[in-house]
């Protein structure tokens, strides 16, 4: 199997993988306005592409709470994340749903499953929306869809700026239930080594 990996790789080709990437980013806080921003920030220096949700009734000046929402595994901003997003921003939130690095606009390597680059990527978005002045700093939210939850759930065990976590459709599975056609600990290897190389 792991030879099969090898082939597959070398025929497909490699991009070189740089954990902390050397990108910038064009952001300025003045430029945020009511409904959808694009927005940008960096996380290990590789540039993570968001969607900032402000609620229309937004007064400048006035603090609001914010919800960071963590994609399902693959997901994008414009799918299911920016969904709900659109939504709770309709309900009073600020809200921000991003790209994972290496997925959607986002730079970085492309690694299916990295979940501690995403716990990263999820760090990096409470500290961007930490620092917007519409954001109420003690009242910070965390919410994960699908293998999000488990990913936003690691981040807030352990980020006291975070006051809450919720999880839509929880990834939940025992290795009974494995998809994958062989032991979960093997796969994580056979994952580990493709992305060594």
């Amino acid at each position: 199997v792991l030879l099969l990996i090898v082939v597959v790789l070398n025929i497909y080709g490699r991009q070189h993988f740089n954990p902390s990437g050397s990108d910038t980013v064009n952001f300025n806080q003045e430029d945020l306005e009511p409904g959808k921003n694009s927005v940008e920030y960096l996380s290990n220096g590789s540039r993570i592409s968001a969607n900032l949700f402000i609620p229309e009734d937004y007064v400048e000046g006035e603090k609001r709470p914010v919800i960071i929402i963590t994609p399902p595994n693959t997901g994008v901003k414009e799918q299911t994340a920016g969904m709900y997003a659109e939504k709770l921003s309709q309900e009073g939130f600020i809200t921000l749903a991003f790209d994972p690095r290496g997925f959607g606009e986002s730079g970085g390597h492309p690694l299916l499953l990295d979940l501690s680059r995403q716990i990263e990527d999820v760090r990096s978005s409470i500290d961007f929306v930490s620092t917007l002045e519409q954001v109420d700093q003690n009242n910070i939210f965390s919410m994960g869809i699908c293998v999000g939850t488990g990913i936003s759930a690691y981040e807030t065990a352990s980020d006291s700026r975070i006051k809450a976590q919720v999880m839509v459709s929880p990834a939940i599975r025992s290795d009974e239930e494995s998809v994958v056609p062989i032991p979960t600990d093997v796969a994580y290897i056979i994952a580990g080594v493709a992305k060594a190389y």
